[in-house]
């Protein structure tokens, strides 16, 4: 049985938000269809079977198109949305405050009033 479109990465992104997908779908998501017939996230489980996936922060193009199934646009792609990320993460932007409750308000009032 095939993929339907409620279930392709795409719809459940839009759908779900990016927290409910997994890192292979968010992958998917970001390349687009790919060589000898492999779908956007056959493409992306061939990916997270060679790298853990803080290790792609670190990957240079040439390395992605090892992979059978990667073209330069692939590997382009996944290069800058990983820059993207480390660049992000350096100037904070992964460290905001989460506040989940009457506590966590209070905490943060009070550092207000400092």
């Amino acid at each position: 049985m095939g993929q339907t479109d409620a279930d392709s990465p795409q719809y459940r992104l839009e759908r779900l938000g990016p927290e409910a997908l997994s890192d292979a779908e968010l992958m998917a998501v970001v390349l687009d269809a790919g060589k000898n017939g492999r779908t956007k996230l056959a493409k992306a489980h061939k990916i997270c079977e060679h790298f853990a996936l803080g290790g792609l922060l670190a990957l240079l193009p040439d390395e992605l198109k090892r992979i059978d199934g990667i073209n330069c646009s692939d590997a382009a792609l996944l290069s800058a949305g990983s820059e993207l990320a480390k660049r992000a993460l350096e100037k904070g932007l992964g460290s905001r405050r989460v506040i989940r409750g009457a506590q966590d308000v209070l905490r943060v009032a009070d550092e207000l009033r400092d």
